[in-house]
């Protein structure tokens, strides 16, 4: 998009995660393949409570960049965009991840002025077949041997279930106790949460698609492998880099 519009003096702020720094080098070595040139690359500081974002608008500030890309999600982002509204920096087009492309924090007042004409990217969306209906039966009682069913309850619910330590509460109503019968569809987020679900398909599809590829593996015939000369990978020990070229194969089937 950066090379389309003819964008060719950039900014770039990447949060330090293996996502955004992974996200930031492959659009830095595209950009640079294009023509266009980086003015400055930063980091936003995860690990620190005000996640460098003093430093990060000043060298906004002292930047010609007009449009700043970045890699982030929103919760690691507001400090920064908290520093920026504080430091009154306007005349920026942003490009936003899909971290933070549909976050409420778009829609906030007190950042309307700062994020106006933003331009935003968004994962592919996809239906996953029978994922509804799945989640939507679920319940404690029938799913006992699933570790992870009552910290999701209580999550989802914001209820917590009977034990010693939480009794005297319970009897004084200072916590919501689960049941067990709670519904699944009774939630706005079961029924409304795009962006969760969103990223839940793209792991279904990043699981389907290695499922895809062991199996082209270990099905592999000698004279039509994916390898050179047609060869097949040792079945009984698969290279990383092996499973990796599979996958891209089947991708560019997928696809084309």
């Amino acid at each position: 998009m950066v090379l389309h519009f003819g964008w060719t003096w950039v900014g770039l702020l990447a949060e330090d995660s293996d996502l955004g720094q992974r996200g930031i080098h492959v659009l830095q070595e595209e950009l640079i393949k294009g023509g266009a040139c980086i003015d400055f690359s930063e980091n936003i500081l995860t690990s620190r409570a005000d996640k460098n974002a003093f430093h990060i608008v000043q060298v906004i500030r002292n930047s010609t960049a007009k449009a700043i890309i970045i890699f982030s999600n929103d919760a690691d982002l507001v400090p920064v965009l908290n520093e920026l509204v504080k430091e009154k920096v306007t005349g920026r087009l942003w490009v936003a991840s899909d971290g933070w492309s549909t976050s409420a924090v778009m829609s906030m007042e007190k950042y309307s002025q700062l994020l106006s004409g933003t331009i935003g990217f968004e994962s592919h969306s996809g239906e996953m077949p029978g994922f509804k209906e799945y989640t939507g039966s679920l319940q404690p009682s029938r799913s006992q041997d699933d570790v992870f069913i009552k910290e999701f309850w209580e999550e989802s619910f914001g209820c917590k279930w009977l034990d010693q330590k939480l009794f005297s509460d319970a009897l004084d109503n200072r916590t919501k106790m689960c049941t067990g019968l709670e519904k699944l569809e009774s939630l706005q987020a079961y029924n409304n949460d795009v962006s969760r679900v969103r990223f839940k398909n793209q792991i279904y599809n990043a699981v389907y698609v290695l499922a895809w590829a062991l199996h082209d593996l270990s099905s592999c015939r000698p004279g039509s492998g994916p390898f050179p000369r047609g060869t097949c990978a040792d079945i009984i020990s698969f290279q990383p880099w092996q499973v990796g070229t599979d996958i891209s194969v089947l991708n560019e089937q997928t696809y084309s």
